[in-house]
């Protein structure tokens, strides 16, 4: 991956840094700081704040997203999905037993975590598995293409489940690009302003985005 080349492309295009973020299987590596937060606020801190920061079962704050992406194995209200009738009575049980089963969340004990980096300051050590840009659905159009433009695969969309899903399962599950509006809980913990939006990359598709937003289309 051109990760230099990728970052100058992205300048003043996307909030803060590009996100680079990889899994975990064992101890965390070094240079990442452990946070008690939401398991999808590791995005934030590393492209705003500029941190490598990682969660696991013992550092999240979200027995949810941390259910979804593998690292803990919740309760019996995550597990069925009652969680989400619980709080927001529109879902249907079925419905929300379907969120919280089966693609939309990591098995139990394949990671041990996940750790984020700004993309222009990767540690060494770090593997990066797939990058995460926040911008404007503009941006977000030719981002978005960065697999399309390689193999004719169009990226996933989402919207309606976990933010945790989009950032963590479906680019690991499917290897493929997405592009989401994030729930409302990944955008307010993320900070999200309301013309923003998330894309998910994997690094085999990344250096796409040095001709997609770095050269002119002949149009």
């Amino acid at each position: 991956m051109r990760s230099e080349q990728i970052c100058q492309v992205l300048e003043g295009k996307v909030r803060g840094s590009p996100v680079a973020v990889s899994h975990f299987v064992g101890d965390p590596p070094a240079h990442f700081e452990g946070l008690r937060v939401d398991p999808c606020q590791i995005l934030r801190h590393a492209m705003d704040d500029g941190k490598c920061v990682y969660f696991d079962r013992e550092h999240q704050d979200c027995l949810h997203g941390a259910y979804i992406t593998g690292v803990h194995e919740g309760n019996e209200q995550i597990r069925s999905g009652r969680l989400l009738t619980d709080y927001i009575p529109v879902y249907e049980e079925s419905a929300a037993y379907e969120f919280n089963s089966g693609e939309y969340i990591r098995p139990q004990g394949t990671v041990s975590g996940f750790c984020a980096a700004p993309l222009d300051a990767v540690p060494t050590g770090m593997n990066p598995q797939w990058i995460v840009l926040v911008c404007n659905p503009s941006v977000a159009a030719l981002a978005g293409a960065a697999r399309a433009v390689k193999d004719g695969t169009r990226p996933d969309t989402a919207a309606g489940n976990s933010f945790c899903s989009d950032l963590i399962v479906t680019p690991m599950n499917s290897d493929n690009v997405v592009i989401t509006t994030g729930d409302m809980g990944g955008r307010m913990n993320n900070k999200l302003r309301e013309a923003e939006m998330f894309v998910i990359i994997p690094v085999k598709w990344a250096d796409s985005l040095v001709q997609l937003l770095g050269e002119v289309p002949d149009v």
